[in-house]
């Protein structure tokens, strides 16, 4: 669905998209948010499926429910935790193992 974006630098019609998390509609061209959008466009938009997709998993990631994100740990002392927040992390062994596995065929390479 075009919209109109109402940012003085673009001003172009634009299949906008919609943030779920902030519940904002961001232009496609510019990514200024769109003011003025009424609930009733925000429940179309979201039923046709113009949303913005959120973040790709990647192999060997896991979630760090303290920063809420997907991170890459570090292993030390056979104990895994966040690079950002330092929080130990509940990873199974073989997770671990795979892991660590990966990283030296990487290296080898």
């Amino acid at each position: 669905m075009l919209i109109n974006c109402t940012s003085r630098k673009c001003g172009k019609n634009s299949e906008a998209k919609l943030n779920r998390t902030t519940g904002e509609i961001l232009c496609a061209e510019c990514g200024e948010p769109i003011q003025n959008v009424t609930e009733a466009m925000k429940r179309t938009l979201n039923s046709m499926g113009q949303v913005i997709r959120g973040e790709n998993k990647q192999a060997f990631q896991v979630f760090c429910p303290t920063c809420k994100k997907n991170v890459f740990f570090l292993v030390e002392d056979g104990k895994c935790y966040c690079p950002a927040c330092k929080e130990y992390l509940k990873v199974s062994p073989s997770f671990v193992k795979a892991y660590e596995d990966n990283l030296k065929n990487n290296k080898d390479e």
